[in-house]
This record gives structure tokens, C-alpha cells and sequence, in this order.
């Protein structure tokens, strides 16, 4: 299976009318995505999603996100393709109905915190000067605990990077005194071996490792209450993708370099909603498949 025939899925799945799906640019016509009509629906409930951060509700969150979720961005030719959350598949979508939308008792439960949690979207989690800091898509929190969400979904299927800004090996060394800075190009970027990860190299990745390193930086920086960052992955169906996906992500659970980051200081796990389309989350569909170790 690759990108579009999962997205293929994912629009049959949602038992939603042909008619839902098609947003056009110019002459042509993106039909995994949602119609602009459509989308401008979704686009207005994110207005009733109220949030307790920098936002009020989650219309504003994502209009003031760095994703571009919500608008006509250039594409790698040159010209707009539709705002990312206009997609079937789109990750922040998947989000929105896992997480923002879902039942307050059954986040509850899923996560063991109070009925009455903060709740927060494209929440920044800054851990050096300069640039642009990572972004969760959720945070929730109640008087002893807070949970910081990453959501994915399509993105198994892209083949993700590792090469990082030369900053970044500071705060590398900061919490590994072992690690040595590899050499670094012309654009002031390093790449970081998938060896140290604990994974293959050469291997396509299917876990976006990179983003995943900048997130436990930023959360371990920022976490003040007994915390969980959870990587939750949207499973609608069975294929060799999550089996790799699974693959590298208990390797880099189980990597030293990674392990020296968290350092106990807070939990990470892994999970998917195992669902045939988007829905809240719920102690029926929330299946942790893998934690990094506490020392």
C-alpha cells in the first residue's frame, strides 16, 4: 500500500457521498480532499472547539499554526495545493476528532485525567533561542497531570529525514556528553546516523524520527507536572507499513541516545486508534503498542 491508495481507504471508509470529495485548483481537482464547500464547513465547527491556551478555540489555534493547515499553501512545483487539513488524511484532521472533539469522559479515561482538563491545540514547546519552536497538536492537563499529543496518519508513508540544524547538536550534548557533532554542510545542517537510533541504515523511515527527537527536546524542556507524550498513529487498517512503523519505533525506544533525552523525567508512549475511520478516542480504540523504558 502506498500514500494514495491509503488515503483511497480512508475516503471509503468515511462512508461519506462522492460529492464531499474534490477540491479544485486551477484544473486540477485533489480527490482525496474535501470539497472547498465542504471544508469550509469543518472549517467553521473548529469556531465551537473552545481551548484553554493562547487561542479560544481551535479555529484560531490552527490559523495561527505554522502547518498551514487551513489555507492554500505553494507546493513543490510552484503553485497552491489545498490546505492540509482540506485532506481525508490529513493528521491535524485526525486530531480534531480524536482528541478535540472527543468526549470529555472518555479522554478521561483513556488518559486518567479529571472530566474538567485544559485542553489546547498547536501547542509550542520551545527548548532553544531562536527558530521556530516545535508544536504539539494537543495539550491537556489537569491539576497533576498534562499530556502532550502527536497525531499521525498518512505520514507512515512518506520517507522522513534526518538531518538536523547545527543547534541542535548543543542541546544533544547537553543530555548525551558522548554524543560527537558529524560534519556539517553548507545550509548549517548535520545528519544524525539511524544507527544511533538503533535503526537500520538505508531503511526508508517510516517514523518521522527527526520530529519525534525535537518533540521529547521540547517536551523535556517544558513539562512542569507528571507527564506523557503520546504518538498516537491513526490505524484503519492492517498492512507491511505499520509492521515497519512498529519495527523502528522499538528500536528508537529502546536507543541509549534516546533514552538519555527522556531520562525518566517523563513517559512516552505509543499507540494507535484502531479505528476503520477518525473517531474520539476511547478505551476501546487506544492501543498502546510500545513505551520507552524508564531507567
Amino acid at each position: 500500500m502506498d500514500k494514495r491508495e491509503f488515503d483511497l481507504l480512508v475516503r471509503r471508509q468515511s462512508q461519506e457521498s462522492a460529492s464531499s470529495f474534490g477540491y479544485p485548483i486551477g484544473d486540477v481537482v485533489y480527490d482525496v480532499y474535501y470539497t472547498k464547500e465542504q471544508f469550509q464547513g469543518y472549517v467553521e465547527g473548529l469556531k465551537a472547539i473552545r481551548l484553554d491556551g493562547n487561542h479560544p478555540n481551535a479555529f484560531l489555534a490552527y490559523k495561527d499554526g505554522k502547518g498551514g493547515e487551513l489555507d492554500e499553501t505553494p507546493g513543490q512545483g510552484g503553485g497552491l495545493v489545498p490546505p492540509k487539513m482540506a485532506s481525508v488524511a490529513s493528521s491535524s484532521r485526525f486530531c480534531v476528532e480524536a482528541i478535540l472533539k472527543a468526549g470529555r469522559a472518555e479522554i478521561s479515561k483513556a488518559f486518567g485525567l479529571s472530566e474538567g482538563y485544559l485542553l489546547d491545540a498547536e501547542h509550542a514547546v520551545p527548548f532553544q533561542r531562536g527558530g521556530i519552536a516545535p508544536q504539539l497538536d494537543a495539550y491537556l492537563a489537569d491539576g497533576d497531570h498534562e499530556v502532550f499529543v502527536e497525531s499521525k496518519c498518512h505520514e507512515i508513508f512518506d520517507a522522513h529525514s534526518l538531518a538536523f540544524r547545527e543547534s541542535y547538536g548543543r542541546s544533544f550534548s547537553m543530555y548525551d556528553p558522548d554524543f560527537i557533532l558529524p560534519p556539517v554542510d553548507a545550509k548549517g545542517e548535520f545528519r544524525l546516523s539511524s544507527a544511533l537510533l538503533g535503526i537500520e541504515e538505508g531503511v526508508t523511515l517510516r517514523f518521522d524520527a527527526k520530529q519525534a527527537i525535537s518533540h521529547l527536546l521540547g517536551v523535556r524542556k517544558q513539562h512542569r507536572k507528571k507527564a506523557l507524550l503520546l504518538f498516537l498513529f491513526f490505524k484503519p487498517c492492517d498492512c507491511q507499513a505499520y509492521v515497519e512503523l512498529e519495527r523502528q519505533i522499538e528500536a528508537f525506544a529502546k536507543s541509549p541516545f534516546v533514552g538519555r533525552i527522556v531520562s525518566g523525567e517523563f513517559d512516552v508512549a505509543f499507540a494507535y486508534e484502531a479505528s476503520p475511520k477518525m473517531a474520539g478516542l476511547s478505551e476501546s480504540n487506544y492501543h498502546v503498542f510500545c513505551r520507552i523504558p524508564k531507567e
